[in-house]
Parts: structure tokens; sequence; C-alpha cells
């Protein structure tokens, strides 16, 4: 008699986890948890302008972080971006906002957003604002930003800049109805950039970002979160992954043990 109540509760503990499986998966499929509302914002672009994502409501919105002292990884991301915009038909492209936010206020003023976007295409959006306005900006877009002072000889042309800004590297696709539908992180090819646009453009679904964007998805559904450390980071996965794991296997355990 032993063996078939062990296999009973054994069936019991599985169909718990089939169930909280199943769950997640139907809520993963949803709109609102694949697609999470992008963060509102208003800041000032450079040509003393408000610009806020309602303003830009209708077009694909392409939305990254840097600063116009960057010695690397943002004049990179800045071409890529171009030759991206570049493989688009001329009418698609008119429908896709380029929006670049500072990570550097203190010498990103309006007057040198202008002087930097002098030669750039004319309908990219380059953003400033308060330390306050930027900061909630940051947050809610996961940007780590960090200030480095900058040690140099006093005759080095290097040194001008005074100091480094070290931030997260990131490009954030947001669609025409204000949806957050996906990130290229770190090195990525202009060709994934290009077909995400013109899936979107098409209205089309565009792949998202494994694991990571489904759970990022859930979460919205709590509120806003952010990485703003590598030890926030850590304690996010610990708390998706270790915490129901753990409260699955001790289901398990008491099912078969009561």
């Amino acid at each position: 008699m032993r063996a078939p109540t062990i296999n009973g509760r054994l069936r019991a503990a599985a169909a718990v986890v089939a169930l909280v499986v199943l769950s997640l998966l139907v809520t993963a499929c949803s709109r609102e948890a694949a697609s999470p509302p992008a963060p509102l914002f208003e800041l000032t672009n450079q040509h003393g302008q408000a610009t806020g994502l309602d303003k830009l409501e209708g077009r694909v919105v392409v939305l990254t972080f840097l600063y116009t002292h960057c010695p690397d990884t943002c004049p990179i991301y800045l071409s890529e971006i171009g030759q991206a915009m570049l493989a688009l038909e001329d009418t698609a492209s008119e429908r896709v906002a380029v929006v670049a936010v500072t990570v550097d206020p203190e010498r990103d003023t309006v007057e040198r957003l202008k002087e930097f976007t002098a030669y750039l295409p004319p309908g990219w959006q380059f953003l400033t604002g308060t330390p306050g306005q930027l900061r909630t900006m940051w947050e809610n877009y996961g940007i780590f930003v960090q200030k480095q002072e900058q040690q140099t000889e006093p005759s080095s042309h290097q040194g001008h800049a005074g100091f480094l800004v070290t931030h997260t590297a990131k490009v954030v696709l947001i669609d025409g109805e204000g949806l957050l539908r996906s990130e290229l992180r770190g090195d990525w090819e202009v060709s994934e950039l290009a077909d995400k646009m013109s899936l979107l453009l098409s209205g089309e679904r565009v792949p998202g970002n494994g694991v990571r964007g489904l759970v990022a998805g859930l979460l919205h559904r709590c509120g806003p979160f952010v990485f703003n450390s590598i030890g926030s980071a850590l304690l996010f996965y610990f708390a998706m992954i270790f915490l129901p794991v753990a409260a699955l296997a001790g289901a398990g355990f008491y099912l078969l043990r009561s």
C-alpha cells in the first residue's frame, strides 16, 4: 500500500509544478506581459525644446544613452544606428525617431548638444535635463551611470574633458503604441537593429530577449524595476530563479512526507 501512496503524492507534486509552469506561460504569452509600456519622460532637446515620449506617438523609437565626451562605445553606437537607418527605405525611416539621452548632464548642455549634432541627421533628438530628471530616466530604463575622475597630465589633450562616465550601453526599441518591444546590449550587428525596426514598422512581432525578457515583462505588472549594480542584478536572479524552485521543492517534499 506504500507504493501507491507515494506515487499519488508524486503525481500531486507534479500537478502543482505543471500548474505553476502553465500559469507562467499563459501570463507570459499575454500582450501586456510581453510588451510592457515604456516609462514616460519629458526632457529638453538640442534646440531647447521640450521632448517627451508622448510627442513621438505613432513612430518607432530607437532610444539609447550616451554622452558627447565619450571616447569609445557611444560613437560606435551612433554610427551603427545611422547605418541601420540607412538600411530602411526612405518612407520607413521617416516613421522612426532616434532619441539619445545624455548620461553627463554636467557637460551636455543644450548648447553643447546643438554643437555636437550639427553634422548628424536633423531629425535625431539628443536630450538633456536636470540631474533629477535624468536620474529618474536612467532608473526607469535600467541604466547604470557612474562618474569616474580622469587622471591625466596637464599638457595632455585627452584630459580636457576632466572625467569619464561609465554607463550601461544599450538600445531600447519602443513601438508606435509606446510599448517596450526589444533591446540590444553590448555588441550587436547593424542588420539586427535594422531587422527589428522593419518588423516593428510592419506591425509584426519582434523576437524577445529570452528568459530575461520574459521575467522583465512579468515584473512590469508589479511596477518598475532597475539594476543599479551587479549586486542588485544578482539579487534579482536569485529571487526569480532560486526562490520559486525552492518553493516547489518544498511543496513536493511536504507532499511526500505527509
